[in-house]
Parts: structure tokens; C-alpha cells; sequence
């Protein structure tokens, strides 16, 4: 998180409102280039309110895509619905024009993907440089960006634990004598280590791997991401304060290997070794404190 933070400005989000037309390309391709020049290598057009696309929006597409490429970078798409009920021998045979799709209501058709198709614009970015959220296509960017930065390769396990702050002011003996009270797991690339609303008594120590955080979106099935892990996080930590249910969804992204203690476990630590149990609980808050803080700093950034 903290090369994220400190190289953030190498991704770039413009959110394209109302239709891309000739008169709205040179808008566009000027926020692209202002984000270009300060420093942005990755960048994502959010299609969430965009209307409607002409060929002309879509030659700029092509063009930013090209310049990010040439800078090293690259360009995705997200919040575009994809039209996939066209026979693709139908697609070739009429060069994606509308004989090709007369037999679907025209209210049916995603007329914005069929556009970006038909004049190249999927084949220049490629498939999976288009996603369904931005929060996706944002976490692709992460990591693009942290493998292009050497951080992608594993450090050892025995050193991410010493020199993670949740067992600051603790020897080594006493770290192993903690590890008679935890438990070891885990999880294949897309498992879900604990949903959003499932009853919550453990926390985790992530040593290998990455996760997502998501919450849930009200009136709809679709999960936000807000945040990642990365190894030496510590996550689920309030399971081990109120046992209440979890505020929301952790899934893998990249094959883990946590530790975790839970709240009977803790308790036998605080009877057995209650210097061990102060010192890890004092830690967890003040990690706890860290995040609140960056909490309200996120909000009084999203007020101004």
C-alpha cells in the first residue's frame, strides 16, 4: 500500500460523460494527455454515463490507446456492456453493420460495444484490457504497476513476521511461542476467505499472496472493492473485540498463506502469557488507528 500511495500518480481514471463525439474528442484526448504528462502510464475510461460513441470518439480511442502504449503504458475500459448475442459468422459476413443485428430490438443492443467492435477499438486494447467496474480494472492497474516495480516476488515468510509491526516489541521466542496459538490456511486464487455478514471471531495475518476487500453494493448482487492485502497485512482484526459479523467480503487474488487467531485462542494467550497478549493487542491497536486516520483523510479528500 505504500508503493501504491507513493506511485499513484502512474494511473489515471477519466470518467467520460454524455456522448463522444467530434466535438468532445479534443476534451478528452487534452485529460489524457495532462495525465500523460504527470506521470500516468496506466489509464482507465470509466464508460459509466458515456451515451453514445461515433467513429470519430472511437479513432481517439485507438489513438490514446497507441500513445499509451508507445509511453510504456497501456489503456483499459470499464463500465461498457458487452453485446455477445450476435452469430460471430453473421458479425464477419456484414462487417458489424446493422443488417447484422436487425433481428435483435434495437433497444436490446449495447450500441456502445458494437461501436468500439466494428471500428476496432476492442481489437486495438485488448479483451482484457475491457472490465465490468472500474474497481477492477483499478486493481489490474495495481498489479501492473507493483510487478513493474520488482515488488510482485515473495519475500521469505520468517521475514515479512519480523519486520511486520503487529510483532514489534516481541523477541523471536516470544513470536514462536505465539505461534502455538494460531492456526494455518491456505486459499487458491478466488476463494473467499469470509463474506460480508458471516458471524466474525478471528483475526488474519497475511504472509504470502494478495486479497481484495469488497463490499457489498445495496439493491444489486455486484461487489465494490476497497481495498487490497498485501503480505504482512493484518485484516479481521475487530473479530477478535466484538466477535460481531464482518463489514465485508475478503477474497484472494493471488494464491495465500495466512495465519489467524481466534477470540478463545486469545483468551487462553491473555491468561497463559499476558505480557505476549498486552504487547500483540497494543500493536493491532495502533495498526487499527492507522487506518481510521487514513480513513478520515480519504473522506475530507472525497469533501472537497
Amino acid at each position: 500500500m505504500q508503493i501504491l500511495e507513493r506511485e499513484g500518480q502512474r494511473i489515471g481514471i477519466i470518467e467520460v460523460q454524455g456522448a463522444l463525439f467530434f466535438g468532445a474528442c479534443a476534451k478528452l484526448q487534452s485529460q489524457a494527455r495532462a495525465l500523460g504528462a504527470k506521470g500516468a502510464e496506466l489509464i482507465v475510461l470509466d464508460f459509466r454515463h458515456m451515451t453514445s460513441i461515433d467513429s470519430t470518439g472511437c479513432a481517439l480511442l485507438r489513438t490514446i490507446a497507441v500513445n499509451c502504449a508507445e509511453a510504456g503504458g497501456r489503456l483499459m475500459i470499464s463500465c461498457v456492456e458487452r453485446e455477445r448475442r450476435i452469430d460471430p459468422s453473421t458479425r464477419r459476413r456484414h462487417n458489424g453493420g446493422a443488417s447484422a443485428v436487425a433481428h435483435i430490438s434495437r433497444a436490446q443492443l449495447r450500441w456502445i460495444w458494437l461501436n468500439l467492435e466494428a471500428n476496432n477499438v476492442i481489437a486495438r486494447i485488448g479483451d482484457d484490457g475491457i472490465f465490468d467496474d472500474t474497481d477492477t480494472a483499478l486493481a489490474a492497474c495495481e498489479e501492473i504497476l507493483l510487478k513493474r516495480l520488482g515488488h510482485a516476488r515473495h519475500r521469505e515468510s520468517r521475514g515479512i513476521i519480523a519486520s511486520s509491526d503487529l510483532f514489534q516489541g516481541l523477541s523471536r521466542a516470544q513470536i514462536m511461542v505465539l505461534g502455538r496459538y494460531t492456526q494455518r490456511h491456505r486459499f487458491n486464487v478466488y476463494d473467499v476467505v469470509f463474506e460480508q455478514g458471516d458471524a466474525g471471531d478471528r483475526a488474519y495475518f497475511l504472509v504470502t499472496g494478495r486479497m481484495d476487500v469488497l463490499i457489498d453494493i445495496p439493491g444489486s448482487v455486484r461487489k465494490r472493492r476497497v481495498s487490497a492485502l498485501t503480505e504482512g497485512a493484518l485484516f479481521a482484526e475487530m473479530g477478535l473485540i466484538d466477535s460481531g459479523t464482518r463489514s465485508a467480503t475478503v477474497r484472494t487474488v493471488r494464491s495465500a498463506a495466512c495465519f489467524s487467531i481466534n477470540a478463545d485462542s486469545y483468551s487462553q494467550l491473555q491468561k497463559e502469557i499476558p505480557d505476549v497478549a498486552l504487547i500483540l493487542m497494543h500493536n493491532v491497536a495502533r495498526q487499527f488507528a492507522h487506518r481510521l486516520r487514513h480513513a478520515n483523510n480519504m473522506i475530507s479528500e472525497l469533501e472537497r
